[in-house]
């Protein structure tokens, strides 16, 4: 059974409909898409659809052979992305080549790529991987861990010490990552390969010992926990405090980092 529609749904309909995308509207006032789409054309907000001419046609054609995508030669048409492809298809244009989600051409990676300078430029940084690795960094010293951690191996510290010792797949569920199974799971781009063997390798993460003994080759569960002498800022601030003055500077080397003894 219908609804009546309240004079704020109403209101936002004629705000947003050609701001943002229908669906989202949808989603906000708990209609569906069409309801939305269908009350934006009785309140006169849906723009009529203008008929491709031969000389749209012809635009599309070259285009098209060009290897722009079909938001491209919308845009120089005048016309809808939906109305370009239709055309295309029906006059057997060059075939779209899409990557990914979305058909992208030269024109559309161009633009891309100069928005993305611009960022960069406005945020003084070399490229989107700086920044990229700057909050990296500063994520790993707000939690007080090595900042050349990576977030995931952060969160796995985090959690064997607030929790203590857990297994592998104890330890996939307490960060949220998916259990895919022993071999394919905590997996990262590290040296060693996963996130457990990288803070192995580090002196951080131990290896406890076998909890479930199993029947053949990799079936044996182990538990992990933090390596001894790793303390938190906290506590090793404590520890300096109780062992007296130290030198100048040794304090604010070791703030807000966590060490191994």
């Amino acid at each position: 059974m219908s609804r009546f529609w309240l004079a704020h749904e109403l209101a936002m309909v004629r705000r947003l409909y050609w701001r943002v995308p229908a669906g989202v509207i949808a989603a906000t006032i708990g209609r569906s898409r069409r309801a939305v789409s269908q009350r934006a054309s009785l309140l006169g907000l849906a723009r009529p659809r203008r008929r491709a001419t031969d000389q749209d046609r012809e635009t599309i054609t070259r285009m098209a052979a060009d290897g722009a995508c079909n938001r491209c030669i919308g845009r120089a048409c005048g016309l809808d992305r939906h109305a370009v492809a239709r055309i295309r298809r029906e006059i057997g244009a060059r075939p779209l080549e899409v990557r990914g989600s979305v058909g992208t051409c030269r024109q559309c990676v161009e633009r891309v790529r100069a928005a993305t300078r611009e960022q960069c430029r406005r945020a003084g940084v070399a490229s989107l991987a700086e920044i990229r690795i700057r909050e990296f960094r500063r994520f790993a010293e707000a939690s007080g861990w090595p900042a050349d951690l990576r977030p995931r191996a952060i969160q796995m510290l985090d959690a064997l010490w607030e929790l203590g010792p857990m297994t592998r797949r104890q330890i996939a569920a307490a960060i949220g990552m998916p259990w895919k199974g022993s071999r394919d799971s905590l997996t990262s781009n590290d040296p060693e390969g996963s996130y457990l063997a990288h803070l192995m390798a580090r002196g951080l993460v131990m290896q406890v010992g076998r909890c479930i003994r199993g029947d053949g080759p990799g079936r044996n569960v182990y538990l992990y926990s933090l390596a001894p002498g790793v303390v938190l800022a906290e506590e090793d601030a404590e520890r300096e405090k109780r062992a007296g003055p130290c030198r100048p500077g040794d304090a604010e080397t070791r703030r807000k980092r966590r060490k191994t003894g």
